[in-house]
């Protein structure tokens, strides 16, 4: 049976999750960061959003390249696109 996670549990989960995410990607420089532009869609308002390392220079891949980034998946409220959480529902 699937339900929602009590509030409290919740919420040390968002905590831990946002700590996790500091240790991991903290020392990233955003500025030398891009978003790849092709569509990701995985379902009706849901979307992957890759933010990938570019360095000093803008690139440009015509092909499927293997880059070191970042992948959320994004999804739409009420006309706003939010990282998902734990409890998304389609």
């Amino acid at each position: 049976m699937q339900g929602t996670a009590p509030r409290p549990l919740r919420s040390r989960f968002a905590v831990a999750e946002l700590n996790s995410y500091v240790e991991s990607f903290g020392h990233l420089d955003t500025d030398q960061m891009g978003a790849a532009s092709r569509p990701r869609v995985i379902g009706p308002d849901a979307e992957l959003v890759v933010l990938a390392q570019l360095g000093q220079e803008r690139k440009v891949f015509t092909e499927p390249t293997l880059v070191h980034g970042l992948t959320f998946l994004m999804h739409l409220v009420h006309g706003r696109w939010l990282v998902a959480d734990p409890d998304y529902r389609r």
